[in-house]
């Protein structure tokens, strides 16, 4: 049953994700969190594992069919990998009450600025 649940979650997800671009983590973290009881900690990892390898098909194609502007999408990557690198040592050195309490604040502002 729970490896049913997990294949829903990523289908769900990852086509979600993709279909809007922004890779499903907004989907898969909450249901993470709730559902499977995850830390946050852990959901943050699991999610990025799950939006990585989701995220690498979907450029793929994307690029493929000509959706997307190739010289944006490689600034943006390369600007963003500072940011990926340091955070997972943020992540280590907060202490886990206060990460929960980011951790919702930043979810609460993805609820505000998507509406969802």
């Amino acid at each position: 049953m729970e490896l049913l649940l997990i294949f829903s979650v990523g289908l769900v997800s990852g086509f979600c994700g993709v279909l809007v671009g922004a890779g499903g983590g907004f989907i898969a973290s909450p249901i993470l969190l709730i559902l499977f009881k995850l830390s946050p900690e852990e959901v943050a990892g699991t999610s990025l594992a799950l939006v990585a390898v989701n995220t690498s098909a979907a450029a793929f194609s994307y690029i493929k069919e000509g959706f997307a502007d190739r010289r944006s999408a490689l600034l943006f990557a390369v600007s963003a990998i500072p940011g990926s690198v340091i955070a997972p040592f943020a992540v280590k050195a907060t202490d886990p009450k206060n990460f929960r309490i980011i951790f919702g604040f930043v979810f609460l502002g993805f609820v505000y600025i998507f509406n969802i």
